[in-house]
């Protein structure tokens, strides 16, 4: 059976707090994008993506929406703390099986990252893999493990997007256990409360643009 993941997984939305935003001299109007009625973004890879809060205050963030049933849709708290995950790096439905879901728990209490301070903790993760057998029938599995993570919140630094310029906090973060290591670094804007990935794990993927539903 051929599965239309796109239509068929839903996570919640939800948003936070915020950085500077200047109106760019000349520009006619610069308006402060609205999480809560939706946030579209491009990244340099000709991804485009929409973040939206939603009203238990977490954001969704769906970071692909143009690459037929590819799935990259994350659950965020305080801007970059991720709570959930669904991933399909295929651009095509996938018979038989369903995208992998990874949920994470943090050990203490997240906080929206702040210039030149960081936070760090204890990280539990589960993977959910879902397989269909014979007739269809669902098979479940899940996999464990847990991560220390450090979460270091950068000096601020001003950028520019879609013509409009806005003072950022740069997070990088790295996690290790004996699954081994990995890094991830965002670029967060405190005015929006909303913080979205550029690189991971070596691999830069930057943003290019930035603008209101």
């Amino acid at each position: 059976m051929i599965l239309n993941r796109r239509a068929a997984l839903g996570l919640g939305l939800s948003a936070l707090a915020a950085p500077a935003f200047v109106r760019p001299a000349g520009a006619a109007s610069c308006a402060l994008p609205d999480l809560d009625r939706g946030i579209l973004f491009t990244r340099k890879d000709g991804s485009r993506g929409l973040a939206r809060r939603e009203s238990d205050g977490m954001v969704v963030i769906d970071y692909v929406t143009n690459r037929g049933d590819r799935i990259d849709r994350r659950r965020v708290e305080n801007g970059v703390f991720e709570t959930s995950r669904v991933l399909s790096e295929s651009e095509l439905p996938v018979v038989g099986s369903a995208p992998p879901e990874f949920t994470w728990t943090y050990g203490r209490k997240t906080v929206a990252p702040q210039a030149s301070t960081g936070w760090s903790g204890k990280v539990k993760e589960v993977r959910k893999d879902v397989g269909y057998g014979d007739f269809m029938k669902e098979i479940v599995s899940r996999s464990r493990t847990s991560w220390d993570a450090v979460f270091s919140f950068l000096p601020g630094k001003p950028v520019r997007l879609s013509g409009c310029s806005y003072e950022t906090v740069p997070v990088e973060a790295t996690f290790t256990g004996k699954a081994g290591a990995h890094s991830r670094r965002w670029v967060y804007f405190p005015q929006l409360g909303l913080g979205l990935e550029t690189r991971r794990d070596g691999v830069a993927n930057g943003l290019v643009a930035l603008t209101s539903t």
